[in-house]
Formats: structure tokens, sequence, C-alpha cells
């Protein structure tokens, strides 16, 4: 017998900060990277701020992260952003 997942609404009591970490595909250029999830940040997250992103480079040089250590202000903004991340081209990964 399989339960559902809990919902992340009555897991987190919102405004919550979360982060969210998107890996790049190998050799995406590392501004094209940070300037697309930018752009969904800002369209998902309510009152972005720039210091909410913190951006690595892997050791070999091939893959960039990016974390978003944002206030949320709902579960349905959580989902939006995860949502599109990870149906972006340049993203290989969200966590």
């Amino acid at each position: 017998m399989s339960q559902d997942a809990p919902n992340l609404a009555d897991l987190v009591e919102f405004p919550a900060e979360l982060p969210m970490k998107a890996i790049s595909h190998k050799d995406v250029p590392h501004d094209e990277f940070h300037a697309a999830v930018k752009e969904l940040a800002v369209l998902h997250i309510t009152e972005f701020k720039e210091e909410w992103i913190s951006v690595r480079t892997s050791s070999g040089g091939s893959f960039i992260s990016v974390t978003l250590s944002a206030t949320y202000q709902s579960a349905d903004e959580v989902n939006a952003l995860d949502t599109a991340l990870r149906a972006h081209p340049l993203v290989k990964m969200v966590m």
C-alpha cells in the first residue's frame, strides 16, 4: 500500500527561507547559467533579492551550481520555481 507524499504547505510554515539548488549540464557558460536561473527566480519569487543567489563551479570546471536561499511566501512559489527550473534546457538537476 503506497502513501501520497506530504504536501509542502503541510510541512512548512510560510513565509519560509528554503534553499534550492540547480545544477547545469556539462560545459554550460557560467554567466549564461547564472542569468537563466536568476531570470526564473525573479519570475517566481516575490520580492526576489540578488543576495539570495550563490554560484559555484565544480572542481573540474565542467558544471555550475546555483543555490537560491530564498524566502518563499507560499508552497506555490516553491513548486512553481522547481517546475520552471526542471523544465529549463540548461538545468541538469534540481535539489
